[in-house]
């Protein structure tokens, strides 16, 4: 049955990640249309769908809204922050102008590994100090 309005998530029975969207759009209250593929029997429904005879057929597996929310429900930061920035994950962008650099504040360029182990970093620090318990006795 189709629910007007509704997500449409396209999904594998045995995939865990279908399972993981389905626990996130529950989780969210958002009224969605399960549609099942069945690998090489589906193939050609899912062909006449996309209207592409030929070649590799393949399907988005977060639109950006979902993404958003699948951000909001794994990390700390909110959804109305991180949609944008997945949707502009869509459009490649090189920045040749380094001008924009002027309004940040200095700050050493190091590797992306170490930027983002740095940040996995301050984030367990903040997780761990926002589930300590807060009794007003100091351990130092």
């Amino acid at each position: 049955m189709t629910v007007p309005g509704a997500l449409r998530l396209y999904s594998l029975s045995v995939s865990p990640w279908s399972e993981r969207a389905r626990w996130m759009l529950d989780h969210h209250g958002l009224a969605f249309e399960q549609v099942e593929h069945i690998p090489l029997l589906g193939e050609r429904r899912l062909r006449k769908l996309l209207g592409n005879t030929a070649g590799r057929v393949t399907v988005p597996v977060l639109t950006p809204r979902l993404s958003s929310l699948w951000v909001g429900l794994v990390t700390p930061v909110d959804t109305g922050v991180a949609r944008p920035l997945i949707e502009g994950l869509s459009h490649e962008t090189v920045v040749d102008d380094p001008s924009g650099m002027a309004a940040l504040p200095a700050r050493e360029r190091i590797p992306l590994d170490q930027a983002l182990r740095e940040a996995v970093s301050d984030m367990n620090a903040a997780s761990r100090a926002a589930s300590s318990p807060r009794n007003g006795t100091s351990t130092s």
